[in-house]
């Protein structure tokens, strides 16, 4: 089991920002920052790089230290009341290629004494992106209705975020789903505790969240017009477990066989230890 990346140095380094947020302090304190918060992200993403690939090869690990995946500590408080100069957690955010803000689509990892938790989804997105989505909830309710029902999926996440008071303009206000087309944010969170990131083996239960809400996240991904290739694996009412490999049209339907040959050798394995399901020879033929 790989070992963890994170130690509790880093939650002890933020507690004690979080009592002395100034320059001064952070300054004396710098070279912790460096050991325990920022090198290890930066480790972190690199070695995600593979998990997140093997999820959809359109999400993004940048380790660049500046306008990469990880989130700065330094806040920016021009147009804040609040003047403390850090933030008090440690963030990465793997964004799909085509995006440039965290308002992309995007696989979150939230660190905070007390507050350590997955995110996916889309935050805060545009009224053009937030329309897109609202209708093809409205075009596809099977397909909704399987990304946030899915067992898995109900089980470690919640969906989060603002939404509107009345249905939005253009919307009937009867629709089955009108509390989903209420919402401003698309996004589902999934809580962790500070001894789950410390302990060896983070860096899968993390990416095993992931691959749970990847069916939310192609809904949403393909709703914005972006592409997503996703490997699914499923349990089936009876029989055997099913595995489907769904390819964007951009991609006319080709197969990814390097990441197939990653996955199809290997078991899949939730966070609970039970089994997503396995690669069986008798699935050739669907393949």
């Amino acid at each position: 089991m790989v070992e963890s990346h994170f130690t509790p140095e880093l939650f002890e380094f933020l507690l004690d920002l979080r009592a002395n947020n100034n320059r001064e302090w952070f300054g004396a304190n710098k070279g912790r920052y460096e050991r325990h918060l920022k090198e290890p992200l930066l480790a972190f993403i690199e070695d995600f790089e593979p998990h997140l690939h093997s999820i959809s090869e359109h999400f993004v690990a940048d380790t660049r230290a500046n306008g990469g995946s990880m989130f700065r500590i330094y806040r920016d408080v021009r147009f804040s009341k609040d003047k403390t100069p850090y933030k008090t957690q440690a963030a990465v955010q793997f964004r799909h290629e085509a995006g440039k803000s965290v308002h992309a689509p995007g696989f979150y990892l939230h660190l905070a004494p007390d507050e350590v938790f997955a995110g996916v989804g889309l935050w805060r997105p545009d009224s053009a992106a937030l329309g897109r989505i609202r209708e093809r909830i409205v075009a596809d309710p099977p397909g909704w209705e399987a990304a946030v029902t899915d067992f898995g999926f109900v089980e470690e996440f919640d969906l989060e975020g603002d939404s509107l008071k009345r249905p939005p303009k253009g919307f009937d206000a009867e629709h089955p789903r009108i509390e989903d087309l209420k919402r401003k944010d698309h996004v589902a969170t999934c809580f962790f505790d500070e001894e789950e990131v410390t302990q060896p083996g983070f860096i899968d239960y993390f990416a095993d969240a992931c691959r749970t809400a990847s069916p939310y996240m192609e809904f949403l991904t393909q709703a914005v017009d972006l592409p997503f290739l996703a490997l699914r694996i499923g349990r089936p009412n009876v029989g055997r477990p099913i595995l489907t490999t769904f390819c964007d049209q951009k991609r006319q339907n080709k197969w990814q066989t390097v990441i197939l040959a990653e996955l199809l050798t290997a078991n899949m394995w939730r966070r609970d230890g039970r089994a997503y399901g396995e690669w069986d020879p008798e699935c050739s033929q669907d393949l």
